[in-house]
């Protein structure tokens, strides 16, 4: 199986409760920011770290964290973005210090393909003027930031920043990403097709902690092609959310 996790923020307790419900082996991908405002951000990153089989991606908050450090901002400590929550969770900032070569080795975006749909993982949404091709071609932070200044585009436009929410696909691909809490899982259709997932539904404001289940060796998918969702707060393991089937392939719109 494969899993996705959404934003975690600190909220340790919720993520050891999707964790469990998750088969040995399973390949899991992580949206990023498992830090700031949650009490538990050192025990989130020492479990992620550790986990065999995980694919964890950048946030916007690890980035807030990583630019501070090298001295570029110090948004990572304004009260609203939750730095020092991290700060203590770690023990001194020295502490955080050490952990900086797992928050820039953190990939940007990650691409399956699951019964012929391109399923892009990523923290925020796709904007159109960082072409996935050339995301998924960065290997380093480094060179995400100089893309970024040769593209003459602002934080906001990239994939880990960006928050807008688009009509139709831009690609030829469906995202599932995080980065905005939404109540509820956010499903963003095009001509019935679904082409955007959001599973940020706010664990650190008293929401829950999300994940999705999808089908994806030859086998599971023979047996059911059904993409479930696992909640921190709900007391059945998973519910059906949608079907491979109910994903977009760009020539049912050709």
């Amino acid at each position: 199986m494969l899993y996705v996790i959404g934003d975690i923020h600190g909220c340790f307790d919720d993520l050891i409760k999707i964790i469990d419900q998750i088969e040995d082996n399973s390949k899991i991908i992580f949206l990023g920011d498992y830090i700031d405002r949650g009490p538990k951000s050192k025990e989130v990153v020492d479990l992620v770290k550790d986990l065999k089989n995980a694919v964890p991606l950048m946030g916007n908050h690890e980035d807030m964290l990583i630019r501070y450090f090298n001295g570029y901002s110090s948004s990572w400590l304004h009260p609203n973005n939750g730095g020092y929550a991290t700060i203590k969770s770690f023990g001194s900032p020295e502490k955080v210090i050490t952990y900086l070569d797992f928050f820039t080795s953190l990939r940007f975006l990650h691409l399956e393909n699951i019964m012929g749909v391109n399923i892009l993982f990523s923290h925020g949404n796709i904007n159109p003027k960082f072409p996935v091709k050339e995301i998924l071609g960065i290997k380093t932070y480094d060179e995400y930031y100089e893309k970024i200044q040769e593209k003459l585009i602002s934080f906001n436009e990239t994939n880990i920043w960006e928050r807008n929410i688009f009509e139709k696909p831009t690609g030829n691909y469906v995202v599932v990403h995080g980065h905005t809490p939404f109540n509820s899982v956010f499903l963003n259709r095009y001509k019935n097709k679904i082409f955007e997932i959001n599973i940020d539904t706010g664990a650190v404001y008293g929401g829950c902690l999300t994940a999705l289940k999808i089908p994806y060796t030859d086998d599971e998918i023979k047996k059911d092609t059904t993409i479930y969702q696992i909640s921190s707060k709900s007391k059945v393991s998973s519910r059906p959310l949608c079907s491979l089937e109910d994903l977009f392939r760009r020539n049912n719109f050709e």
